[in-house]
């Protein structure tokens, strides 16, 4: 199901080889040794740890991303989160609209400026969202039980949306679950409405998100961290 073509039409695709179940399982233990430093067991701006930093140039991850996005490519986020009986959330439908910069400027779109663990955000123009793909490795399989990724396909194409958008497409549009192995890989746009529900069995289900682009910031910005992709 992986493709770029069906990344940029569906806005999602999945690869249920990805990385790998050996490589996930000496993720987990290399991630177990990072103290976590949020609410929801997760860890911000790892693109720091050298084994993230490596993985974010994995083939079945670089080679997707640049077919994708062309030349120049690189890693701008990568973050872990864990959902676990002790940290049971739920998300409703959204889209990822946020990127981290390296400071503040007043640049003719960018909006809606915070602060997440030291890091400077901001929500860019939608037209530097659509040069964006995300990639979530599931170090965990990934199932209906546990709290999936639920995606509305094609709902990336329509830019930043309202909430009423976001309403009319929740109801005209089925929702499709993003299941895979310990190891697969879900490609996305950041635009696609996306949602996962609180699980329903004791298990955990640990993922690495990173976020991937290829072009420089307007106006002086700059990304808060650059990874190039080798």
């Amino acid at each position: 199901m992986n493709s770029p073509d069906s990344t940029n039409r569906d806005g999602f695709s999945i690869d249920l080889t990805g990385i790998g179940e050996s490589a996930s399982a000496a993720l987990i233990n290399s991630l177990s040794l990072i103290p976590r430093d949020t609410s929801r067991g997760g860890i911000r701006h790892l693109l720091n740890v050298p084994v993230i930093a490596a993985l974010a140039s994995h083939p079945s991850i670089r080679k997707p991303i640049e077919a994708m996005l062309g030349p120049g490519v690189f890693a701008f986020k990568a973050t872990y989160f864990e959902k676990s009986p002790g940290s049971n959330w739920f998300v409703g439908w959204h889209q990822d609209d946020m990127i981290p910069v390296a400071k503040k400027l007043d640049v003719l779109g960018f909006s809606r400026w915070s602060e997440k663990s030291g890091v400077t955000h901001a929500q860019p123009p939608s037209e530097i969202l659509e040069r964006i793909v995300a990639v979530r490795v599931n170090l965990d399989p990934s199932t209906s039980e546990n709290g999936a990724l639920d995606v509305l396909p094609g709902s990336h194409r329509n830019g930043l949306l309202s909430e009423d958008g976001i309403a009319k497409f929740v109801e005209s549009t089925p929702r499709v679950p993003c299941l895979t192995p310990a190891g697969g890989l879900i490609f996305m746009r950041p635009l696609l409405l996306h949602a996962s529900s609180r699980m329903t069995v004791p298990s955990s289900r640990r993922v690495i998100h990173f976020e991937f682009a290829a072009d420089a910031l307007p106006g002086g910005l700059d990304w808060h961290t650059r990874v190039a992709l080798t």
